[in-house]
């Protein structure tokens, strides 16, 4: 539901699309949520070759439709 947290150990020096892809195996037949989302960290949303920032923090940002 709302607020859910997943904890998810990487590599020092992951990037976006990388931790993506740890999200979406972790979450195995659950990981159709992940489609169109970005990574946000505190301050910015992260394009898929950004490095994870240092605070370990991150939200998942569903995609947005509308005008």
């Amino acid at each position: 539901g709302l607020g859910d947290k997943i904890e998810v150990e990487l590599a020092a020096r992951t990037n976006v699309s990388e931790a993506l892809a740890e999200l979406e195996r972790c979450l195995g037949e659950k990981a159709c949520i992940l489609a169109g989302a970005a990574l946000a960290s505190e301050t910015d949303i992260l394009s898929a070759h950004e490095p994870l920032p240092k605070n370990g923090r991150l939200a998942l940002l569903p995609p947005v439709c509308g005008g």
